[in-house]
């Protein structure tokens, strides 16, 4: 439902049972090992690949959901999906290439993490 108008709907949804749950934590669980042992390049990749997608192909799907399911204006719509998003993802993969160590890299992304934080805290 949309937070200005509750009557009105704008997607279906349905809920999973306890099985389906229970799968989608074992199978999460199992790729993370080969998420862990991917190089660090190759899982930066991916994530500059989302960061390109959401930064031009989905920027306005991206922010009319946001808009939608969140009732932000256009504004605030793009800080808070887009622009909050994609920045965030490349800083913290050239912030993982250019990291000797998995100690650094966390500081790094612990860092950025809060920083987005008290940005998002900020009056919106």
């Amino acid at each position: 439902m949309i937070p200005s108008d509750h009557a009105r709907h704008i997607c279906a949804y349905h809920e999973a049972d306890e099985a389906t749950v229970a799968r989608a934590i074992y199978g999460a669980l199992a790729a993370k090992a080969g998420w862990e042992a991917m190089p660090w390049g190759d899982r930066a990749a991916i994530f500059l690949k989302a960061a390109d997608l959401v930064s031009k192909k989905y920027r306005y799907r991206l922010m009319a959901a946001t808009i939608l399911g969140q009732g932000k204006n256009v504004w605030q719509a793009l800080s808070f999906s887009a622009c909050g998003l994609f920045p965030l993802w490349r800083e913290v993969c050239r912030g993982a290439l250019l990291s000797a160590t998995a100690e650094e890299l966390r500081w790094f992304v612990e860092v950025r993490a809060l920083s987005l934080c008290l940005v998002y805290m900020r009056g919106f």
